[in-house]
Formats: structure tokens, C-alpha cells, sequence
């Protein structure tokens, strides 16, 4: 017969027992969660393309393969870091996954590029971790691996912050500025110019503002040909002096150049800016041209005077013909009546719409091609800040 002691005795017994299976099977699952779920084999990256960087950048190949499965993984990310005995760590790069570029590459291939500071001896180190995660925030990684590599170069950087080197002349862009201000001018002008010169404009227009503008005609000439001088002088200036690579000017510069990261792209978008603000140049002339002219048959056409006979009806309407001249007898003004507007033949007209047609998609050409430039001159900067 068992007693109160003896039940009570075995208790502990029997507690410790469970107590250890539990702290088995907890050993047992905190040591599978972390176990490393992927394999990775790092390989150092020789191809010509991953040379283009600079001497302080390093390029590996990360292959990673899920455990389990065997397959590539899914839902994840690779960033790469290189550190060194001193304590010295770059940031973390994210490596591409090569299959979303390259479908003949199998998916789980990570291409891996890293940036130092200088050379020596450093450790490069992969590291798996799940998709959207932001590797800044110490996330605990699902798998990793390092191997070492020594970098013979006397290169280092110069700054912690790429593109921080990157200076700019006052006066190159107070140039900018006067050259954008300018060809805003330029435009200016030309409307103007369309607007006396091609009679479905003409229509658009008040006779007093038109009488105006006629009376200013030179006023406008004058300085549509002072703006294409201010636009063109300063582009030649600005292609000399600001361009984000020395302008070429032989064929062996060009093909040096277009060599360059972004190189190619910069300057052919360069090339067809000028070449559209030459064509545009072009058609504004026969547009000044035939303002003009439009001034001068205006001119030459005499206001009609009133004729002597029917005088009684222009008086008996308020008017007078004294002297010869058509006057109000109220107002004592002399009545002239507008000369009809001379009519262009077929052909000038239709050479006239083909000018405009070439200002106005030359303008959006020249507007698609400044922003190019734009982008591109700052990838070409962060590319040389990397340099």
C-alpha cells in the first residue's frame, strides 16, 4: 500500500523527467530555427563587364539554394558587404538576381558588387534575408557566407558620400541660366513673328493689337536675331566648357567617348538639340520674311477717299469730304478705312505652315532632349563619383 510520502516522493522524480524532455524538445526547435535554411556558393566574378566600376570594386557571383527543397529560393533577397580586421564595413549592396535580366541564367544566381574604401585584405560577405526587408535595420539573417580577398590597388576614396567631390562654376551656371532665359526669348519672338506672318494667326488678333505688333515689327526682328546670337554663343560656350565629358570633336574622341558609362546616349542627345535648334533657326527666316513683306503691301495700299459725288449722302450720315478727305463733322477725324489684307499665294502659305510645323515639333524634339541631358548628366556624376 502506497503511502502520502512515498506518492509525494515520486513526484520530483517524475517532474524532473518532463522537465528534461521538454527542455530537449526545446533545444531541439530553437536549433532548426537556426540552422542555416540555405546553402551559398560564392564565386569571384571575372566577366569585362564587372571591371567597368572602378579599382575599389569587387564582384561575386551567389548562388543560393534552399536545404529542402533543393531549388532556388523564393521570396527573398541577397544584400553583399565587405569588412575587414580593422572593423572597417562598407554599406550593404543589394545583388541583382541575374534570371529577371538574363532568362539563360537559373533562378537563384545573385551578381554581387561591392565598393571599398582602399585596398588590402577584406572579407566579403553574402547574406540571404526575406524579401522587403531593409537590411539597415540589423535584420537576423536565413543564411550566410564570406570568403576573403585581397585588393593590390593605391586607390581610396575620397569622400564617405559618392558624388560628394562634384563641384560646379558660378559662372557656367549663370550662363546656364542666361542661355535658358535666352532661347525662352527666342521662342517669345518667333510667336510673335508667326502671329504677323501667317494670315490664320492674323485672324486670332484684335486690329489694335495687330496694328501694334506691325508697328514693332523691327523691334522683334532685332531681337529675335540678338537672341539666336545669345543662344548660340552661349551653347557653344556650355559645349566647350560644362558637358559632363570633354566634347568630342574627332572620330577618335567620339569613339573614346562613347565608350564612357552613359557616354553615347549624353552626347547624341547633345548632337540632336543643336541640329533641331539649327532647323528651327532655318524655318524662322522665311516666317520673318513674310511679316515683313505683309508690312510693306500693307503700306503700299493708300486709304480710299470719299468721292466727290453722293456728297449729300455722306453728309446726311454725319460726314464730310472737305479737302478731298473723308472726315466726321462730328469729330472732325479723318476716316481711313483698312487696306484689305493681301492674300499669300498658295505656296507661300503652305511653306509658311511647314516652318511653323518645324518650330513646333522642334521645340517638343528640344524639350525631350534637355531632359535627357539632365538625367544623364547626373548618372554620368554618380558613375564618376564611383571612379
Amino acid at each position: 500500500m502506497r503511502t502520502a510520502a512515498t506518492r509525494q516522493g515520486r513526484h520530483p522524480v517524475r517532474g524532473g523527467l518532463l522537465a528534461s524532455v521538454v527542455l530537449l524538445g526545446a533545444g531541439s526547435a530553437a536549433q532548426a530555427q537556426t540552422a542555416p535554411r540555405f546553402d551559398l556558393q560564392i564565386e569571384r566574378d571575372t566577366r569585362p563587364r564587372t571591371s567597368i566600376l572602378s579599382n575599389l570594386s569587387v564582384a561575386y557571383r551567389v548562388t543560393v539554394r534552399d536545404r529542402v527543397t533543393g531549388g532556388p529560393p523564393e521570396r527573398h533577397v541577397v544584400f553583399a558587404q565587405a569588412t575587414n580586421q580593422q572593423g572597417e564595413k562598407t554599406p550593404s549592396f543589394a545583388c541583382g538576381h541575374t534570371n529577371d535580366v538574363d532568362a539563360r541564367t537559373p533562378p537563384g544566381v545573385f551578381d554581387c558588387t561591392v565598393i571599398v574604401d582602399h585596398g588590402g585584405a577584406w572579407t566579403f560577405v553574402a547574406v540571404v534575408l526575406e524579401e522587403r526587408t531593409d537590411p539597415r535595420m540589423s535584420p537576423a539573417p536565413l543564411a550566410q557566407g564570406s570568403v576573403p580577398f585581397d585588393l593590390a590597388t593605391d586607390e581610396i576614396t575620397t569622400d564617405e558620400v559618392p558624388g560628394a567631390e562634384i563641384s560646379a562654376s558660378v559662372g557656367d551656371v549663370a550662363v546656364l541660366f542666361g542661355h535658358a532665359v535666352a532661347a525662352a526669348a527666342w521662342f517669345a519672338c518667333v510667336a510673335l513673328l508667326i502671329a504677323l506672318a501667317l494670315p490664320g494667326a492674323r485672324r486670332f488678333l484684335s486690329s489694335h493689337g495687330r496694328h501694334r505688333l506691325e508697328r514693332r515689327l523691327d523691334t522683334i526682328v532685332k531681337a529675335t536675331w540678338i537672341t539666336t546670337g545669345l543662344v548660340t554663343g552661349s551653347g557653344v560656350y556650355l559645349t566647350f566648357t560644362a558637358t559632363a565629358y570633354d566634347a568630342p570633336f574627332s572620330s577618335s574622341a567620339v569613339e573614346a567617348v562613347f565608350k564612357l558609362p552613359y557616354g553615347k546616349p549624353y552626347f547624341l542627345a547633345l548632337a540632336t538639340k543643336i541640329a533641331l535648334y539649327l532647323l528651327m533657326v532655318g524655318a524662322a527666316i522665311p516666317l520673318l520674311r513674310a511679316a515683313q513683306r505683309r508690312l510693306l503691301s500693307r503700306d503700299d495700299v493708300s486709304p480710299p477717299l470719299a468721292s466727290m459725288a453722293g456728297n449729300e449722302d455722306e453728309v446726311s450720315a454725319g460726314r464730310s469730304t472737305g479737302g478731298g478727305v473723308a472726315c466726321d463733322v462730328r469729330t472732325a477725324a479723318p476716316l481711313v478705312t483698312a487696306a484689305p489684307e493681301p492674300v499669300p499665294a498658295g505656296g507661300g502659305n503652305v511653306r509658311l505652315r511647314a516652318a511653323v510645323a518645324v518650330i513646333a515639333g522642334g521645340g517638343v524634339g528640344m524639350a525631350v532632349c534637355v531632359t535627357l541631358l539632365k538625367y544623364l548628366h547626373e548618372l554620368i556624376e554618380s558613375a564618376r563619383g564611383l571612379l
